[in-house]
């Protein structure tokens, strides 16, 4: 298997997603769970730079398993 390299976030671009995290974590069946899960994918498809077409195969391949 290809090793693929992930550079590590900075604290910086880890506090969004992290306050999120722990959001959800305090009220896992909260209303805002399903909105928070989309902005955590939403700053890391920002974080790694990810086209549009990118993100639509990462959304279509997770909703087809």
């Amino acid at each position: 298997m290809e090793q693929i390299p992930i550079f590590p976030a900075t604290d910086k671009q880890n506090a969004p997603i992290t306050k999120r995290v722990e959001a959800i974590l305090k009220n896992p069946d909260g209303q805002d769970v399903a909105r928070l899960e989309r902005e955590i994918d939403e700053e890391i498809f920002r974080l790694y730079g990810l086209t549009d077409k990118e993100i639509r195969l990462i959304e279509e391949k997770r909703q087809n398993g």
